[in-house]
């Protein structure tokens, strides 16, 4: 009866250990989500836009359009926006921006455990005394692609009109000559009705 007694004794700690063990791991997944307007004329600024669904010690996102990084920082935040500059460009060109949101862990708690004093997450000691988690930064990342274009870029919106540039010179020449073969063949033609009808 003693050796029945000790056993369940020991699978109820068990269990314990385990429900524990489950609660501390019960975090809710973080997200970082990162968009940027694209694609963009190269010389005009980049706006883009980060959300982290915790709120971040620190969230840095970082612009490289090829000529040097760009950054912008926001503490004890969730939200991040503003605009970066981008270069000109002689064709199509693919570049990169980056989010980093860094947090504290020990900060989130899931809501079915949140006010449930029996479940403590710890590490346990066969001997001495339970010792609590500390605290402990994590990182998420985020990225995504901006495309940049030339400024002469069909329909990139740039003044255009998504017309072909233009690469001659002047056309004038050819509306004068245009002009002058009208108001001529026109003077002609009433030279030539008056003749008829003498």
């Amino acid at each position: 009866m003693k050796k029945l007694k000790l056993a369940a004794a020991a699978a109820l700690a068990g269990a314990l250990v385990m429900v524990s063990t489950g609660a501390a791991q019960a975090y809710p997944d973080v997200t970082l989500t990162l968009t940027a307007a694209s694609p963009v004329v190269g010389g005009h600024d980049v706006h883009f836009s980060s959300h982290s669904s915790v709120t971040c010690l620190t969230l840095t996102v970082t612009y490289d359009d090829g000529h040097g990084p760009q950054t912008r920082t926001g503490n004890n935040t969730d939200t991040l926006t503003g605009n970066f500059h981008s270069h000109a460009v002689s064709s199509t060109v693919t570049t990169s921006m980056s989010a980093t949101c860094v947090y504290d862990d020990t900060a989130i708690v899931a809501p079915a455990k949140k006010k449930s004093a029996a479940i403590v997450p710890a590490f346990y000691s066969a001997g001495g005394p339970a010792k609590t988690l500390q605290a402990a930064s994590q990182t998420v990342f985020a990225s995504t692609d901006v495309v940049l274009l030339p400024r002469h870029h069909h329909g990139d919106g740039d003044g255009d009109n998504g017309g072909l540039p233009n690469t001659g010179g002047t056309n004038l020449w050819i509306l004068v000559l245009g002009g002058v073969l009208v108001v001529g063949g026109g003077a002609t033609l009433v030279v030539a009705r008056r003749r008829s009808t003498h």
